[in-house]
Order: structure tokens, then C-alpha cells, then sequence
């Protein structure tokens, strides 16, 4: 158990450790807990554009128009497939991209040698999203068609609620992350460090 003299010391440096100051700090330690996938809380991490997420949800809506809530799910599944198999090819250049820095060598081979746990971690997530895209898109064409079939033909297609899409609609401005210590044009995205193996 802790002595008097202990707790009052862990209170004294309690008040010390107030985090990053700068914005580069605190957008660094923004990622600290990053995930991908289901518990992620952001779709888009610093390293990717926020306009190319927005104008591939465009795209997606714009090209299978859901109707419904499934198909809108199927439809938002689709994009998060599409985005993460995108991030999964980058990570798996980035991890070539890593060895041929840190031994300071071109050869596709040695790096592939050292690097295969990482490569094989990363097809293997790059397999998987691929046939999760695959197969929501089969179920989203499925559906369609039998939409398509049950509704007479001279019925209007009605527009989803934009309310109900999962995703942020493009062009709507996004939320800034609000500091309170330093003035918001002094806001600066930070370098990424380069994915270690």
C-alpha cells in the first residue's frame, strides 16, 4: 500500500503531465490509439485525404443509389472495403518502402526475406477485404435486382433520407478539432514516421 508521502508525490506530478502544448503534439498523440476497422473512430487517418474519402462515398452512392436501409448499409460496406483495401496496398509498399531505407539496398528480394511477416500480415488483410468486398457487393446486386423485379415499373424511385447515410455527406464541412491553448490558424498536420516493421 502506498505511504502518505507517495500519494501526495503521485498528486504533485499528476498535475505535470497536462499532454502535448503544440498542435503537432496533439496530432501526434491523436493516433496513439489507432485502429482500423470496426473500432476505429475516425475512417480517415492522418496520412490520407479526407477529400478522396468523400468523393468515394460520392461515387459509391452516386453509382448503386440505395434506396433502403439494407442497401445502404451494403453501399457503406462497400466503401469501407474500398478505403481499407486501399490503405492495405499502401501499407504493404510502405513496408518495402521501410527496408530498402533502413539497409540502404534496392533488392526486392533481401527485402522481401526480411520483411515477409509484415507482407504476409498485409496480404493477408488485403485477401480478406477483397473478399468481403466481393461478397457484399453479390449480396448488394441481389437486392437491387429484387427490388428491381417486386416494384412495378412505373413507380418513381424514391431518394434515400440523407439524414440516415452512414457516412458523412461530401462537401459538408468537417468538425475542426477544437484547442483551447493555441490560436486555430496555427494548426499544422505532422510528418508521419515511417511504418516500422
Amino acid at each position: 500500500m502506498a505511504t502518505d508521502l507517495q500519494i501526495a508525490a503521485n498528486r504533485l506530478n499528476a498535475l505535470k503531465a497536462t499532454g502535448p502544448k503544440t498542435h503537432e503534439g496533439k496530432a501526434a498523440v491523436s493516433q496513439n490509439a489507432l485502429k482500423t476497422g470496426l473500432h476505429a473512430k475516425s475512417d480517415v487517418i492522418a496520412t490520407e485525404s479526407r477529400e478522396e474519402y468523400e468523393a468515394l462515398i460520392a461515387e459509391y452512392y452516386d453509382r448503386y443509389q440505395p434506396c433502403v436501409p439494407e442497401e445502404r448499409c451494403l453501399v457503406d460496406n462497400l466503401v469501407t472495403a474500398e478505403w481499407l483495401g486501399r490503405r492495405y496496398m499502401v501499407a504493404a509498399s510502405a513496408i518495402l518502402d521501410y527496408d530498402f531505407t533502413a539497409y540502404k539496398t534496392q533488392d526486392l528480394g533481401l527485402a522481401f526475406i526480411r520483411r515477409s511477416e509484415a507482407l504476409g500480415r498485409a496480404q493477408r488483410c488485403i485477401t480478406a477485404n477483397q473478399r468481403n468486398f466481393a461478397q457484399t457487393l453479390k449480396q448488394l446486386n441481389a437486392l437491387q435486382s429484387s427490388r428491381a423485379s417486386d416494384s412495378p415499373a412505373t413507380e418513381e424511385k424514391q431518394a434515400l433520407n440523407t439524414k440516415l447515410v452512414s457516412f458523412s455527406p461530401p462537401n459538408l464541412p468537417t468538425p475542426d478539432l477544437d484547442y483551447q491553448e493555441d490560436p486555430p490558424d496555427q494548426k499544422a498536420v505532422p510528418e508521419t514516421p515511417p511504418i516500422a516493421a
